[in-house]
């Protein structure tokens, strides 16, 4: 039996042998010829056609889908196998290959690719235990089938319970005696003595002498077991009405599989046979199983309830919740030393210490080690997951709007790989919980053009969200525990640093964000915890002089540290957006293409190198560096030096060809000129020696630094703004006015 899809959208799934009827007049002329518009066009609920697999899931009326979760419906029978091989054969290849079987497929189809498949048929149909018992059933079949004699097969959709084909429309039969069961049983049989049951969400293990005697109370034919009831020995399937067979039934782990066909399904769980109650009330008494997933950081236990949240409880609340939740008891049994909950705690304490519990957003989740420590990352932040093809750019491409918007956002065409390598990096590290450092962005430009639009409306929902950082940064709030819990964090049009103390002390954090990786958290009433944060920075800002002053001053400590992007003042391409509703349509669509793009993206030459320190080379829009530059302290000292110097240059000393001395002589000289005092109103000799190096490394001026026996001595060059006046030529002296000899 088969069963097959209308389409790849519907859920409903009705037996149907894929060779019965015509099937190629249905197909649109596009469809047959080109892959993705055929993927199109089956992916639509609205098609007709058909798409096939061998299994039958639980409910047989709809597609199979992952295992038994809440929306899944995992495969019950397996009655039939199809192979489909992505590698181009002729006819006589093909035939060559299958007369070489030793079991011949029933069917050769050639698909709509003009590639091929096989089907066999099962005499009768296989029963799969859950959807993990079905995948290791598919990875092992080539030793009783053998499709490999056909080259090409592709891998991904053999390990696939849940593929469906798309049916090729061309079929041949070649024989019709199916695949004998005495053949699949005996190789079932095998899978299932190597399959892991206890790790593949099939209940819990009970130790089989307290099933034995559970069991005997509760089923009168368990008698008829013969043997040892041990770990894969056989016996009577004894709970199930009609079954006569004395070996149907094989001990599991985790409970009793059946190969009786009066049986409604092929494995019964230790709670289905036991009771829920017994096996709960065993799990109970497990305290290995009771303190699972609870941790110690030497103040507080730190557990996750039942809504997935992480909770910090003082000694009594956890006492409780052991009590409660985990069915311990704070009762002394007789001749015992401590009571469970007692023997829990210490437990917990002997293992499950750490050095602190924190958000490590992009980390691995649950334990993890960070210099020797062990840490708790309770971080629940995922990044967006991309779709699972590779994608195109542009018009024609999978995300056609955020191409255009992103085409033709930047003032300059050089801007944008920069941009994407960047963000490339940034979501591909986090997608594999990998984190790799990177720049802090600014992005500035014209209202209205979407830079906040990058920040909140692709590059947060691609990176799970993110924090406004702005009272943060600016040092209005002192508990940040919710910052690291975000791997972005923006700062958008609107808050501006409003005096140089604040700027500086602005431009410092974001350099020491993009440094460094270990950061305390802290927040109200829990410890402190160290956490590591290797996430991303994107500060938006429009052109005006007031928002410009969030530029950081671009020494040589900044400038590997950040990325400048500028916004063309004017779109020049026609794009406009959306109302927001349909706005939120559009990113909803094609954020995943976007996040694939992301994936499977390979950064320009330009853009990386081996020297680079993050993964990708910084980019500064040059009109941006140069006001960046303009409007640091730096900048402000180099145009009061300036004066100074020419005040020295041009009156003081005429001749000299540098000025030499200390921070505190120049310092000194500054004030001297009483017209500079007022500038110079709060710069100390410290802020003198600070602006001086700035100054060199822009090459604002020529400034040599060097040491005497004690102190630091600089020599700051006159250049051509300090020109020498030119020496005038002497004058003759005529000979009446020549000096005359007395005698």
């Amino acid at each position: 039996m088969i069963f097959s899809l209308k389409n790849l959208t519907t859920l409903a799934a009705e037996p149907l042998n894929p060779w019965e009827g015509d099937w190629l007049p249905k197909l649109p002329p596009n469809a047959v010829t080109d892959k993705k518009a055929r993927g199109t066009w089956m992916n639509l609920p609205t098609t007709e056609y058909n798409a096939y697999s061998g299994f039958e899931g639980v409910n047989a009326g709809r597609r199979v889908n992952g295992d038994a979760s809440e929306d899944g419906n995992p495969p019950r029978n397996h009655h039939a196998f199809a192979v489909d091989y992505d590698f181009p054969l002729s006819d006589i290849e093909v035939d060559s290959a299958v007369a070489r079987m030793s079991v011949k497929p029933n069917w050769v189809e050639k698909s709509l690719s003009g590639n091929w498949r096989l089907v066999w048929l099962f005499e009768k149909p296989v029963p799969m235990i859950n959807y993990a018992f079905a995948v290791a059933w598919l990875e092992s079949l080539d030793q009783i089938l053998p499709f490999r004699q056909m080259a090409g097969v592709d891998e991904s959709a053999v390990k696939a319970p849940e593929r469906y084909l798309t049916n090729g429309g061309i079929w041949r039969k070649l024989h019709d005696d199916p695949v004998p069961f005495s053949l699949l049983l005996g190789h079932y049989t095998e899978v299932s003595r190597k399959f892991n049951w206890t790790d593949s969400g099939l209940g819990v293990t009970v130790p089989l002498d307290v099933a034995a005697g559970k069991l005997k109370e509760l089923f009168p034919r368990f008698s008829e077991w013969e043997g040892d009831f041990v770990l894969d020995s056989q016996g009577p399937s004894f709970w199930v009405d009609g079954s006569t067979s004395p070996k149907s039934a094989t001990v599991r782990p985790t409970g009793l599989q059946t190969f009786s066909a009066h049986a409604s399904k092929s494995f019964y769980d230790w709670s289905e046979l036991l009771g829920a109650e017994f096996v709960k009330q065993f799990k109970k008494e497990e305290l290995g199983k009771a303190v699972e997933n609870i941790f110690f950081d030497g103040h507080n236990y730190i557990l996750r309830n039942d809504q997935s949240q992480w909770l910090w409880n003082t000694k009594d609340d956890l006492s409780l919740f052991l009590r409660c939740k985990r069915g311990l008891t704070d009762r002394r049994a007789k001749g015992a030393s401590f009571t469970q909950v007692e023997s829990a705690l210490m437990l917990i304490r002997d293992t499950a210490l750490v050095a602190s519990a924190g958000s490590f957003a992009g980390y691995k989740k649950g334990l993890m080690t960070n210099n020797g420590n062990r840490y708790l990352n309770i971080h629940n932040r995922d990044v967006m997951q991309p779709a699972a093809e590779k994608v195109a750019w542009g018009p024609q491409g999978d995300f056609p709007f955020l191409s255009k918007f992103l085409d033709g956002f930047f003032s300059s065409p050089d801007q944008l790989p920069f941009f994407l390598a960047w963000l490339a990096r940034f979501y591909k590290s986090s997608f594999f919980r990998d984190p790799r450092s990177g720049q802090a962005v600014f992005i500035f430009g014209n209202v209205g053009l979407g830079k906040s639009f990058i920040n909140t409306g692709i590059i947060s929902p691609l990176l799970g969200g993110h924090a406004d950082a702005n009272k943060f940064l600016l040092g209005s709030d002192a508990f940040n525990s919710e910052m690291f819990d975000y791997l972005f964090w923006a700062i958008d049009d609107g808050t501006g640093t409003t005096s140089q103390m604040m700027r500086e002390r602005f431009a410092e954090l974001v350099k020491m964000l993009v440094a460094n990786r270990n950061f305390m958290s802290n927040e109200k009433f829990r410890k402190a915890a160290m956490v590591q944060w290797q996430g991303r920075i994107s500060v938006t800002g429009n052109v005006d002089a007031e928002s410009l002053r969030r530029l950081p001053a671009m020494d040589i400590s900044m400038r590997e540290k950040v990325m400048l992007f500028l916004a063309a003042p004017k779109r020049a391409d026609g794009f406009v957006f959306e109302e927001e509703k349909e706005t939120r349509a559009l990113l909803a669509r094609e954020l995943p293409f976007f996040a694939r793009f992301l994936l499977d993206y390979v950064p320009e030459p330009q853009c990386v190198g081996e020297e680079v320190r993050f993964g990708v080379r910084e980019y500064h829009e040059p009109s941006l560096l140069m006001e960046a530059n303009l409007s640091s302290t730096s900048a402000t000292f180099g145009e009061i030096l300036d004066e100074s110097l020419r005040e020295y240059f041009c009156v003081r000393d005429e001749e000299a060809d540098f000025w030499s001395g200390t921070a505190l002589q120049l310092h000194k000289m500054i004030l001297s000129d009483l017209t500079l005092t007022e500038a110079m109103r709060g710069t100390n000799v410290q802020q003198v020696a600070r602006n001086l190096a700035q100054l060199a490394t822009k090459g604002s001026f020529k400034i040599d630094v060097g040491t005497d026996a004690h102190r630091r001595i600089y020599k700051i060059y006159r250049d051509d703004r300090f020109p020498k006046k030119p020496r005038l030529a002497p004058i003759p002296q005529s000979a009446k006015f020549a000096a005359t000899t007395t005698s």
